[in-house]
């Protein structure tokens, strides 16, 4: 039985040209509820959050400007469960560690 990694994909995607959405996936295989999610992370950075299906049919979260630095903070703060170590960015293309 294949089992996934445990680890949360933070990737950064430009729309129209001025517009930025930080896309977060991952955090529900730390037993992190998307939704609550969501609304912390638009609270803490006064934007909009969403959950929505990616691609891939899997859920991840959207978050409105680019956030991508000081999300990984707030991320091992408020969710102890998510090591920093488990956290990568996705820069050009190639999967990046966080730590």
């Amino acid at each position: 039985m294949h089992v996934a990694r445990q680890e949360v994909v933070i990737e950064k995607v430009v729309r129209n040209k001025r517009k930025s959405i930080t896309i977060i996936k991952g955090m529900e295989l730390f037993g992190i509820k998307l939704s609550d999610a969501s609304k912390k992370l638009g609270k803490k950075f006064a934007t909009g959050a969403s959950v929505v299906k990616g691609p891939t049919e899997k859920e991840q979260i959207d978050v409105q400007g680019d956030i991508a630095y000081d999300i990984v903070e707030f991320i091992t703060e408020t969710w102890p469960d998510v090591p920093e170590t488990a956290i990568y960015f996705i820069e050009d293309g190639r999967k990046v560690p966080a730590a």
